[in-house]
């Protein structure tokens, strides 16, 4: 009798233990599916690198994680928020703004936070972010400028901004999505946003 009893025991010993074990197993699955890299969104057909992301692909596009920012066009009321980066070191880079509405970035302002002069060149460098060069034209006055993005004869996306020399900075956005929000900033507003 007292060795049913013992065998009793250690057959349920042996299922506690291969249950302890298949949980184990099924915590550490499901830990390796969290560090996955995330799965493209639906707009990643549009070949721009900030507007029209999520703000997990936002984030990736800068290698880091966001922060809280001010909104720059005060529409919170109307879904806006707002989120910032920080590229390079205390002394040079970037504070870049990125606006977002219905989870889609609307708007990114670049600001120089070292107090060098604006040239040409960081033009360039702000429209790299956003997308390819050949895309990018200014308008007659050269501080506004437009990014149109075809794929064959249809555009598929648009984006208009302007450059503020005198303050380092510069600010680009979409103004219309169908099914969504307009925004119209107001420039001098937004220019004198910190």
């Amino acid at each position: 009798m007292a060795r049913e009893v013992l065998g009793k025991r250690s057959k349920i010993m042996k299922k506690t233990n291969n249950a302890k074990k298949t949980v184990k197993k099924t915590v550490k699955k499901q830990k390796r599916r969290k560090i996955r890299p995330p799965k493209a969104a639906k707009t990643r057909s549009i070949g721009m690198n900030v507007l029209l992301k999520s703000l997990r692909e936002v984030e990736a596009q800068f290698g880091k994680k966001a922060t809280m920012a001010s909104s720059l066009l005060d529409m919170v009321g109307q879904g806006e928020k707002a989120y910032g980066f920080l590229t390079g070191t205390m002394d040079n880079g970037w504070d870049v703004t990125v606006g977002l509405f219905n989870g889609k970035a609307r708007y990114a302002r670049f600001k120089k936070r070292r107090g060098t002069k604006w040239t040409e060149g960081d033009l360039r460098a702000v429209w790299m972010q956003i997308g390819p060069l050949s895309n990018w034209k200014k308008s007659d006055d050269p501080d506004y400028f437009d990014y149109t993005e075809k794929q064959g004869d249809n555009v598929v996306a648009t984006a208009t901004g302007w450059q503020t020399a005198a303050r380092s900075r510069a600010f680009i956005y979409v103004p219309a999505v169908p099914n969504e929000i307009g925004i119209i900033p107001d420039r001098a507003a937004v220019d004198q946003k910190p």
